[in-house]
This record gives C-alpha cells, sequence and structure tokens, in this order.
C-alpha cells in the first residue's frame, strides 16, 4: 500500500496539496478579503498571522487530517489521519475545469453557464455553440474551444445541439484537452482517473459483470462518436484521437451525479466541474463526507463554483472519507444502486450494499408472497441483480421469472408505476401518491414501511410543498390542508429516521428533512388557533437550533437566521 499526506509546498518534505485551491478567500475571522491561506492544508485564508493564531483552536481540528493511500483494489483513496469531528471542512476547492450540462429541456451557456430560455438558441457568432449573447462569446472559459474552431474553419448550426449528445460530449472532450495544456491545471488533469476498465471486481455476481462490460463497451462507443465529429466531420485532426478520448473518459469517471455543481434552482449555474481533490475520493452508498457549494455572505464568489469538502459525521482516525456519486436525496433498492454505479465501471461493496438487512432499513426485501398466503411474515432478500430466496419457505427464483407466486412481480408493476408518474412532467396529484402509498401498505401487501419504493412515495408527499414552492407554485391556503400538513409531518419524521441511519449527522439529506419539518411546522403555525400553540412554537425554535449546524456557507447562514427562545 502507498501513502501520501495531503498537504501544501514542501513542509516537512511532504509533496503538494493534491486538492486545487483559490487563490483568496475570506479571512476565517474577519471576513476581509486574504490571498494568506493556511499554507498546510489552504483550507482557510487569513488576514495575518494574529487572525491564524486567534483561529488555530478551531482550525486544528480540520488541518493535514488527510492521507492518499492506495492498493489493488480500490486506486488511489482518502483516509482519516486522526479523529475528524462532525462539520469539519476538509477541502476547499475551485474545478479545474468546468463545462455546462443539458438539463433537458433546457441547454446551458458554454460561457457563463447560465440556464438557457427554451425556443430557438442563441449562438455564439464564431463557433456556433449555445451562449446567453457576445459577452459570454468573448468569456476565457469559452475562447480556447472557438479558437480551435474557427482555426478548423467550421460552425456549429447551433439548433442540432440538442439534437444529438455528440456534440455536448465533443465541447467536453475539446474544454478538457486544452486545459491540459495550462498550468498548473493540466499536470492535476493527467492524473485524474480516464480508463474504464474495472479495478478490484473479482468474485462480482455473473450478470453484473456481464452489464459492467456492456456498459464500457457503450460508454467507448460514446466517446468514439463524439471523438469521431471532433476530428472528421470539424477536422481537428491536429489533436491525437487518444488525447479527446483521455479527455472525455476524465469527464465520465471523475464529474458526479452527486456533484454540487447540479442545481434545480433556476437561478443556479447549470455547469459541472472536475475537482482535484474530490476525484480521490471514493463512493460509498452511506457515506461519511459530502460536497457542498461555498458561498461568501455576499455571494462575491458565485461564477468560481468553490466548493468543500465537509464530515458528514465523526470520522474515526483510519477510516476512509467517502462521499456519494449518487443522489444523495433518493432512497433505492440495492439493485437500482448497483446498476447506476456500474456507470463507474466499479460494483459496490460498501457497508451498505454488504449487508442483507441494509443496515436493519430492508430498503430492497419485501415480505414473501407464498408466506403470506400461509399466514406468515417473512421477508425475501435480494442477493444480486436477479436472484432472490425467502429464509422463511425456502422460495426463490429469479425475478424475470416470478410471474406472480413470490411477490417480485408486485414490487415492479408498483416501481413502474413510480416511474411513469415521475416522468410525466406533470404535476401529480396528491390523492394519485396517496392511494399507491395505500395499495404498497395494505394488509397481506408485499411491502414495508422501510421499502425504498415506499420511502420515495412517501417523499412526494412529504416534500410537495416545498416543491411547490421551488417551481413558482403557490402552495395551497393552509387553513384547508391541515390534515394534510400534519400527515406531511409525520412521513417527514419517518424520512429522517431513515437518513440517520444512512446519511447521519449534518449531511444534506438529513437537512433538508428537518428544513421541511421546520416549513411544515411554520405552516401549522399559521393555522387558526394555533398562533399561541406553546408546544408547536417550542418544536419550530427546536428544529431552527437542529438546522444550525447544518448550514455550511456564509450566505446560508446569513440567509436562514437563529430563533431564540422568546420568538
Amino acid at each position: 500500500m502507498v501513502k501520501t499526506t495531503l498537504a501544501s509546498g514542501s513542509l516537512f518534505g511532504l509533496p503538494t496539496l493534491l486538492q486545487y485551491s483559490p487563490d483568496t478567500g475570506p479571512c476565517a475571522v474577519c471576513k476581509k478579503p486574504s490571498a494568506r491561506p493556511c499554507s498546510r492544508c489552504r483550507v482557510d485564508f487569513y488576514c495575518g498571522k494574529e487572525h491564524q493564531t486567534l483561529d488555530w483552536p478551531r482550525h486544528r481540528k480540520g488541518c493535514g487530517v488527510l492521507a492518499v493511500e492506495s492498493n489493488e483494489a480500490l486506486g488511489r483513496f482518502v483516509v482519516a489521519t486522526r479523529a475528524i469531528p462532525a462539520g469539519t471542512i476538509l477541502m476547499r476547492e475551485v474545478p479545474l475545469v468546468a463545462y455546462p450540462v443539458v438539463l433537458l429541456p433546457h441547454a446551458a451557456c458554454t460561457g457563463c453557464f447560465a440556464r438557457l430560455p427554451l425556443g430557438p438558441l442563441q449562438g455564439c457568432q464564431r463557433c456556433g455553440f449555445p451562449v446567453c449573447g457576445e459577452a459570454c462569446s468573448l468569456k476565457e472559459v469559452h475562447l480556447p474551444e472557438c479558437s480551435a474552431f474557427q482555426r478548423a474553419g467550421f460552425k456549429l448550426s447551433t439548433k442540432l445541439y440538442l439534437e444529438d449528445d455528440k456534440y455536448m460530449n465533443a465541447l467536453k472532450a475539446l474544454r478538457v484537452h486544452l486545459a491540459t495544456q495550462k498550468m498548473p491545471q493540466g499536470r492535476r488533469l493527467a492524473e485524474l482517473k480516464s480508463d474504464f476498465q474495472p479495478r478490484g471486481q473479482s468474485g462480482i455476481p455473473e450478470v453484473y459483470a456481464w452489464e459492467l462490460g456492456q456498459r464500457v463497451e457503450e460508454t467507448s462507443a460514446r466517446i468514439a462518436k463524439a471523438v469521431s465529429w471532433l476530428r472528421g466531420k470539424v477536422g481537428m485532426k491536429w489533436i491525437p484521437a487518444k488525447d479527446l478520448e483521455r479527455a472525455l473518459g476524465a469527464v465520465d469517471m471523475n464529474a458526479l451525479q452527486g456533484s454540487p455543481c447540479y442545481n434545480m434552482d433556476p437561478d443556479a449555474l447549470q455547469a459541472v466541474g472536475l475537482f482535484a481533490g474530490h476525484s480521490l475520493l471514493e463512493h460509498s452508498c452511506a457515506p461519511n463526507a459530502f460536497s457542498y457549494y461555498w458561498h461568501n455572505e455576499d455571494d462575491s464568489n458565485r461564477d468560481d463554483m468553490e466548493t468543500v469538502l465537509v464530515a458528514a459525521r465523526d470520522i474515526a482516525r483510519g477510516e476512509h472519507v467517502t462521499i456519494t456519486y449518487l443522489d444523495g436525496n433518493s432512497v433505492c433498492d440495492a439493485p437500482t444502486r448497483r446498476q447506476t454505479l456500474l456507470n463507474w465501471s466499479f460494483f459496490c461493496r460498501c457497508v451498505l450494499c454488504r449487508d442483507p438487512t441494509e443496515l436493519g432499513l430492508h430498503l430492497t426485501a419485501w415480505y414473501c408472497g407464498y408466506c403470506n398466503r400461509k399466514g406468515r411474515r417473512c421477508l425475501v432478500e435480494v442477493p444480486d441483480i436477479c436472484g432472490f430466496g425467502c429464509e422463511g419457505c425456502g422460495e426463490g427464483g429469479y425475478v424475470r421469472k416470478d410471474a406472480e407466486g413470490n411477490g417480485w412481480a408486485e414490487v415492479s408493476r408498483l416501481e413502474a408505476r413510480i416511474k411513469e408518474l415521475r416522468g410525466s412532467g406533470q404535476k401529480v396529484p396528491r390523492k394519485v401518491w396517496k392511494g399507491l402509498l395505500s395499495e404498497a401498505l395494505r394488509t397481506g401487501g408485499v411491502l414495508h414501511p422501510t421499502h425504498a419504493l415506499v420511502l420515495q412515495v412517501k417523499k412526494e408527499l412529504a416534500f410537495e410543498r416545498a416543491l411547490d414552492k421551488l417551481a413558482g407554485r403557490v402552495p395551497a391556503d393552509a387553513s384547508g390542508q391541515a390534515g394534510d400538513l400534519r400527515q406531511d409531518v409525520a412521513y417527514t419524521r419517518e424520512l429522517l429516521r431513515v437518513m440517520d441511519v444512512l446519511q447521519p449527522g449534518i449531511s444534506p439529506a438529513r437537512r433538508d428533512c428537518l428544513m421541511n419539518l421546520y416549513d411544515l411546522t411554520e405552516a401549522l403555525l399559521e393555522l387558526p388557533g394555533n398562533e399561541n400553540n406553546e408546544a408547536l412554537m417550542k418544536e419550530y425554535v427546536e428544529l431552527n437550533e437542529k438546522i444550525q449546524p447544518c448550514l455550511i456557507n456564509p450566505q446560508e447562514k446569513k440567509n436562514f437566521p437563529a430563533l431564540f427562545a422568546e420568538t
């Protein structure tokens, strides 16, 4: 095993810090702009030695606490060199390179990453890629690829941009490749994993091994399509195909679905970045850390995509520091998690996936249909993507061949219905979700309260009010939905208990549950007769206190002030 301590400069002979940090930041004490980061970890900035010394008791908890190790099974990964308390900021990074993403039906500006309005896209006058206007065409981030298209004498027809993903993939490949020509980004981009060859994947179920091979072939074909277009149709033959392939491979292997750069806020940047330090972190379906946008109090660094790595819970010395590559707010069954993670060329063996009970939640298991008919309630465990068995009666089989008997068919029907509703693009009436939940949890049914599908439906109901606000829909008058509000409070508390197991501490998923409870409690307080409800007000204040430690960046703390008991 190889070990490298994360440090900056040549302090004690240690190598250069592997994270790619911003050049400036606010002083951790007085908030004045500073270009003097801690020389060891570069997480905090200081205006001078006096404030650095003053802040040392707090700062030392996260300074120099990470080490990079490697082995044959995992490649490089990060471990804690000493105990780390929850809430500690472990890394502070800006992306080595950032690029726009398409979140259909919206494209994003290739210059500023703003979400573009629906309708005909405006293209750069020189290369044709979508922009907000001429000012964005001239932004530094866009100029290198724009110059390359001009050199090739090719201009993209902007209206084609959303019709084929090869154009977006070509832009990613070209932008990342050109960024490797810069220093110091180039060296660090070159260190990112870019091949799709599975590592340490012996002993995985045959069906996963086959599907993993299929994913590798599909990814290779998609990359080849974009590279062929750039070198053939566009004419950039001066760039070696292997360099473009490597660049796009680095994007696919290091740009995470759960990246903090994805955001459903219409005013947020529609972009993804490649981060040097974050690329070293391994995945866990029950992670102990998370990535988060860092916004200064005045939001002056909004366009920098500055991101921090935060300890979600206490991390023990020697423990691997992990994040989730998945959507951290979703709750999925084991086959869905493992199938999705094949996109990163590995079969997940994290603490959640290794445990047949999934940390006691049984997210994947259902009640055996055979046992149900005999008056028994026995859970069926799913050991792999297609095989299952009941410990109660011994019955089992393959999900694709289970017509009705064991219960899989009923589970799969509900799963298909949920996907259909979510994919409709329309607001689903509350009564439809409630009907699905009643069907799933009916007496003698095959599902249970913490099955992943049941939790997904509960979340649709619990977060309905919050999603309406996000979408610009005015929630219905609270006075007419007191029963729904109280039910949503109950659902949110159930989800919070699940997150206490899956992502405890100050994780974003747990924080979202607390924030939703806070919003629902506020709505209950607005109901006639509740204005002086002391128990409800006490709960409201307690929720505010629980949320405070979950607020990471200065702008959040400014916008969500603490409440006091006399409120």
